[in-house]
């Protein structure tokens, strides 16, 4: 039996199976969208409040769009796998599950770093953005850490779209929504509701937020560190659940024959 490596599946699961693998849309999608959501923040900031919290909207808005991007990207590619019937050939083979969960991120991930340089080049031309202080030490750890979270849960959700794949435009609005709402990209995280609070615990980019802030101030690393070790047991969490709801989910779809694309 041939085996594929593990980096030739990865991408030909990203270029086969991906809807916005084309220029048109990755363009728009990857540098465009998070360059023109900040400058409407931007812009909501500067003249509806001050320039810190132009300052302050440009920097949240910029994290925000890692998790943009991978909860579209990553949902989308395993609701093809499963609409077009690669899946189920795929896991015809004798290729390691947990592999083949974590290997589908691989071609995803710069496309997570290169919306947020996209996002800090448009604050830099436009806006002026302050950059003389920056820690880039800690900042790029920082935008690790977002990465690896926002990553996790986008596999997490892409699990739960196999059982429900028509639900990936209204997860994924949610999704952003809620992340939008709760993690403190507008709204301080302390103003909310206890009960919102709680929640916001558990999302990505809920302690970076914080720790990009220090980080572009300046911030000794100290600072950032513990908001880092915060937002990487979260990244961990939703690995280790997506990945144990990954076999469950595949096991349950092959007793109820759900893998047919049939019933995508």
């Amino acid at each position: 039996m041939i085996r594929l490596n593990p980096v030739i599946r990865a991408w030909a699961a990203y270029q086969g199976l991906w809807g916005w693998f084309n220029w048109p849309a990755y363009i728009s999608n990857v540098f465009l969208r998070p360059g023109l959501t900040l400058v409407l923040f931007a812009l909501i900031g500067k003249f509806a409040l001050a320039a810190p919290a132009s300052q302050a909207y440009m920097i949240s808005v910029a994290v925000y769009s890692i998790p943009v991007i991978l909860l579209g990207s990553v949902g989308s590619s395993m609701v093809s796998d499963l609409r077009n019937g690669t899946l189920s050939l795929i896991l015809s083979t004798r290729a390691n599950r947990i592999s083949l969960y974590f290997e589908r991120l691989l071609f995803h991930l710069p496309n997570a770093l290169l919306t947020f340089v996209a996002a800090l080049v448009f604050a830099w031309l436009f806006f002026n953005l302050e950059l003389s202080a920056v820690n880039w030490p800690a900042l790029l750890l920082v935008v690790l850490a977002a990465i690896l979270s926002s990553a996790a849960l986008s596999l997490l959700v892409a699990t739960l779209l196999l059982v429900l794949p028509q639900g990936w435009n209204g997860m994924t609005a949610a999704l952003w929504g809620t992340i939008f709402a709760l993690s403190g990209v507008i709204i301080p995280t302390a103003a909310l509701p206890v009960p919102f609070r709680v929640i916001s615990e558990g999302l990505p980019i809920t302690h970076i937020m914080p720790a990009a802030r220090l980080a572009f101030a300046g911030a000794p690393f100290g600072d950032v560190a513990a908001h880092l070790s915060s937002e990487f047991l979260v990244a961990l969490g939703y690995a280790v659940f997506g990945c144990w709801l990954f076999l469950y989910v595949l096991n349950h779809l092959r007793r109820t024959g759900g893998l047919d694309a049939s019933h995508a």
